[in-house]
């Protein structure tokens, strides 16, 4: 039948082979294009990382040199037996010295491209960081992730492993892009409840909040063994309140006590967390251990129960070796660290300033050991009732030091 005249123009002939091969083709390039840049925007992501840990290397190395300032020349095996290395560094050594340290960010091809830290020849000034080709046998791979993430959404799904990418045994490892800012003000903390050990990665343009109303991340039912925080990402303004349990760690809780089992929270990389607000735990409440051997940052948190950690609880035990630094946190005990089951270890080149308990510990407090203070650990204004920087009362008030550490007081 022929359709009316009036109507012909509603009757178009079909796309032809040529023109749906060249919409695929466009297609085609537009996609490359942008996976193109959005790997160079990964990549740089990592380089800023793998930068950040070498520098936090690097200045640990020259407090280690300021120990010993009759000691000259390229860091020995035996000074750099003492550094903090997270999982992804490796020393780069020559005929029995140490001259650097590298990490790889990616791979062009077969060959590694890593971050590569050279110390200066007398470990006195800042070292030289490039990106070059791997030496040969050097570095580790660089965690590829396996969800990567922008918004609340995509960061809870990833968190649920929706796509079912990871077995038990793990990890799950999240890489959140650049310049992302992921709120739980208004959508509500985020939850994870896995059995996989957890990483979390991002750089420093990076920011994670609770807008002042919300936990940002509630890990409370997860049977995890560790939570990695590997990234250079800000944690900001989470708030929880409430007495404890529930009412603990404002920007990360870690595991429940209840369930027996000790979830283990690992800062590897230059992770700040500031204003972040809680009963007990202001940022971070363990009921595992809590490693920070990377340059962390613990600002202006706050624990408002007299229990305490300003910025960290934790029911294990807590090791700082790295370069992190404690700002004005303030609890009713332990103004920046608490642990209320094991020992504090702070080693490397810590710096603890402004620090305030009410009661015991301007800056630490252990309940459950001994607290061991070590290498160029520098402790400014702290304040606390019985007047201490750090107290464990396993040991009647003693404080343990080995050796000395630098103590600067207001």
């Amino acid at each position: 039948m022929t359709p009316l005249p009036f109507l012909s123009h509603l009757f178009r002939r079909a796309f032809t082979l040529v023109e749906v091969i060249v919409v695929i083709i466009v297609l085609g390039v537009l996609t490359t294009v942008a996976f193109a840049v959005f790997s160079s925007s990964i990549n740089d992501s990592r380089v800023e990382t793998a930068s950040s840990s070498l520098s936090s290397l690097d200045r640990e190395a020259r407090a280690l040199r300021a120990l010993t300032p009759d000691q000259t020349g390229p860091l020995t095996e035996g000074e750099a037996d003492r550094l903090t290395l997270d999982g992804n560094v490796t020393l780069i050594e020559d005929a029995g010295e140490v001259t650097g340290a590298e990490m790889v960010v990616s791979q062009v091809g077969d060959e590694d491209v890593c971050a590569t830290l050279t110390f200066d020849q007398d470990v006195a000034q800042a070292g030289v960081i490039d990106v070059a080709p791997c030496a040969e046998g050097g570095g580790q791979a660089a965690p590829s992730a396996l969800y990567t993430v922008s918004t609340h959404e995509q960061f809870q799904d990833a968190l649920n492993d929706d796509d079912e990418l990871v077995e038990d045994d793990g990890p799950l490892t999240i890489l959140i892009t650049p310049d992302a800012t992921i709120s739980t003000e208004t959508d509500g903390e985020l939850t994870y409840d896995g059995a996989a050990d957890l990483i979390l990665d991002g750089d420093d343009t990076v920011t994670l909040t609770g807008g002042g109303e919300n936990r940002i991340l509630n890990a409370d039912s997860s049977d995890a063994a560790t939570i990695e925080i590997a990234g250079a990402m800000t944690w900001k303004d989470g708030s929880v309140e409430g007495g404890f349990p529930e009412g603990a760690g404002g920007a990360l809780l870690a595991g429940d006590l209840s369930s027996g089992e000790g979830v283990d929270v690992i800062i590897s990389g230059a992770a700040t967390f500031t204003d972040n607000t809680a009963g007990s735990g202001g940022a971070i409440r363990a009921d595992g251990d809590v490693t920070i051997s990377g340059a962390a940052t613990f600002t202006t948190n706050s624990s408002t129960d007299s229990d305490g950690g300003g910025a960290i609880l934790a029911f294990g035990d807590v090791d700082v070796s790295g370069a992190a630094t404690f700002t004005g946190n303030t609890a009713g005990s332990g103004g920046a660290i608490l642990s209320s089951g094991g020992g504090v270890v702070v080693s490397g080149a810590a710096t603890f300033t402004g620090n305030t308990a009410n009661s015991f510990g301007g800056a630490i407090l252990a309940f459950g050991g001994d607290v061991v203070v070590s290498g160029a650990v520098t402790f400014a204004g702290e304040n606390a009732s019985d007047g201490t920087n750090w107290t464990d009362p396993a040991d009647e008030g003693t404080d343990d030091v080995a050796p000395e550490p630098t103590v600067t007081t207001p």
